[in-house]
């Protein structure tokens, strides 16, 4: 099985996430997405990741500071101002998750994005098989 190393440290914010997680995958200058969505839609193949694959996630106390609630906030606000969002549900969502943001509770940006990552073996009923390790 494909193991992937990811340096936890070895970004600042969300877009330095991206383009490290691409530089992983496939190499410097690699693409694996530039948005949360587009990330997702390469966990789900197509984009160099190998499949069944461990990915090797440490340094994660770094990334846990560096894609923490204020994060997620600027995110939703961003989605909310664009109207990136698909239904009154959508809306929904990402106010109720901007709200929780300010607030300093419930998850963060780095939580956000483990658990898309942990659960694309559900949503692609079992079809892509990903195992996330997470070390700090």
């Amino acid at each position: 099985m494909k193991q992937y190393i990811f340096d936890g440290s070895s970004f600042k914010d969300l877009d330095g996430f991206f383009v490290e997680f691409g530089k992983m995958v496939n190499g410097d200058g690699g693409y694996f997405g530039r948005t949360l969505d587009s990330f997702d839609d390469c966990l789900f193949g197509g984009f160099g990741m190998e499949n069944p694959c461990v990915i090797i996630w440490q340094n994660c106390s770094f990334s846990k500071m560096r894609l923490g609630h204020d994060i997620l906030f600027n995110w939703c606000k961003e989605r909310i101002q664009k109207k990136e969002y698909l239904d009154e549900d959508g809306l929904n969502y990402l106010t109720s998750r901007q709200e929780e943001a300010k607030n300093l509770v419930g998850p963060t940006m780095f939580d956000v994005i483990v658990e898309g990552i942990k659960s694309v073996e559900q949503r692609s009923s079992g079809k892509i098989k990903i195992e996330l390790q997470i070390i700090d």
